[in-house]
């Protein structure tokens, strides 16, 4: 049976006398040992955040992937049957903003998105509406 202590990751050596970041080597040795402790589990810390970032972008990447591959292979599908397909997606992730227009039609060819199918609210109906009521005012103060 192992006790709990063999279980830990704790080193029992000292700290390092320096550090890398990125291309550049610090030079740890003036400062006090808890200090050197501290700032080389930070510099952990960062690099364990920077590889999480890093698979989370590489998902995000292949997920925007297979969703342009699905989209392709279904128009590539209707254009065999001779049917005319348009298909439109806007996606947020990580990587930022995707926006996708596939097909074999003529709104697919000019390759330009609406404003719904970029995910952006109509406003028509608000404009109608206060044009509307702009009319409806002017006309009441003639009276």
């Amino acid at each position: 049976m192992s006790s709990s202590k063999e279980n830990l990751p704790i080193s029992t050596n000292k700290p390092e006398q320096s550090l890398s970041v990125g291309n550049v080597q610090l030079d740890l040795s003036s400062l006090p040992e808890a200090d050197r402790i501290q700032l080389q589990k930070r510099a952990m810390e960062g690099q364990i955040d920077l590889q999480n970032k890093m698979i989370g972008l590489g998902i995000d990447n292949q997920a925007i992937d297979k969703r342009i591959g699905d989209i392709t292979d279904k128009v590539a599908t209707a254009a065999k049957d001779g049917t005319s397909a348009t298909i439109t997606g806007a996606y947020q992730d990580s990587l930022g903003r995707t926006e996708v227009i596939v097909g074999n039609t003529e709104t697919a060819a000019k390759g330009k998105l609406s404003r719904s199918q970029t995910g952006e609210k109509d406003m028509t109906i608000w404009y109608v509406l206060i044009a509307a009521a702009v009319i409806v005012l002017v006309a009441m103060s003639m009276r």
